[in-house]
């Protein structure tokens, strides 16, 4: 068992795949659904809950205040805001997409909603990144 380093992590972020087995290293998993994406773990020292997505090939673990959090978890929010801190952040310039008036990623034309579709919130032409 590791010492427990659960209260200097962020709230969320990605996990190297190659490091995924060190972070879970002595956490209990509190479900089993072979078929999810996401598993409920805690911590056994500080008993910090974490919704780890230990099946992908891009892991990502979330502090959870609850089980009952987990139920109804969406990961879209995390997985848009770890892609906008992995491209720099955003720029001044609007998305090239049709009619679309988010910020643009830095680095690319298109804003986290149209360069990663499958994290988009409902109305990707709403603007996320006021000036």
């Amino acid at each position: 068992m590791q010492p427990c380093d659960c209260q200097t992590r962020r709230d969320f972020f990605n996990i190297h795949p190659e490091e995924l087995r060190n972070f879970l290293l002595g956490f209990v998993q509190l479900t089993t659904d072979r078929h999810a994406d996401y598993h409920l773990y805690r911590c056994p020292l500080c008993n910090t809950l974490w919704l780890v997505d230990d099946t992908t090939r891009s892991p990502m673990a979330v502090r959870v205040s609850s089980e009952a959090a987990a139920i109804d978890f969406d990961e879209r929010p995390y997985r848009r805001q770890l892609m906008v801190e992995w491209h720099g952040g955003v720029t001044d310039q609007k998305c090239n997409f049709i009619d679309c008036n988010n910020r643009a990623l830095r680095g690319i034309v298109y804003c986290v909603d149209h360069a990663y579709p499958m994290f988009a919130v409902d109305n990707p032409k709403k603007e996320l990144f006021p000036s």
